[in-house]
């Protein structure tokens, strides 16, 4: 016999429960923040981010200096590497990027 078991969850965002996200003082669309916190040097964060049409497309330099995970949810994501740029489609897990 086999037993499963699921974790169904639901939320319902809308615009209020998200706040500007600013990197380095400039606006770079809006974010919601499901943890972020600190422990043992590390920083810890689970985030749903997010761009308005007017702010699309949208392009931005950034280093992955921790490990990250995305999940493209929407749309699709282009990160361009120093030897070329990979394409990730809606519904995709991006894992960590550092390697």
């Amino acid at each position: 016999m086999s037993t499963s078991s699921h974790i169904l969850g639901r939320t319902n965002l809308n615009h209020r429960d998200f706040e500007p996200m600013f990197i380095e003082g400039e606006k770079h669309g809006a974010v919601h923040f499901f943890r972020n916190d600190q422990r043992d040097g590390k920083v810890y964060r689970a985030a749903l981010w997010e761009l308005t049409e007017k702010e699309l497309p949208y392009s931005s330099h950034y280093i992955f200096a921790n490990e990250e995970t995305f999940l493209v949810v929407e749309g699709e994501l282009e990160i361009v590497f120093e030897d070329g740029s990979k394409v990730f489609p809606v519904s995709t897990c991006v894992p960590d990027l550092r390697l």
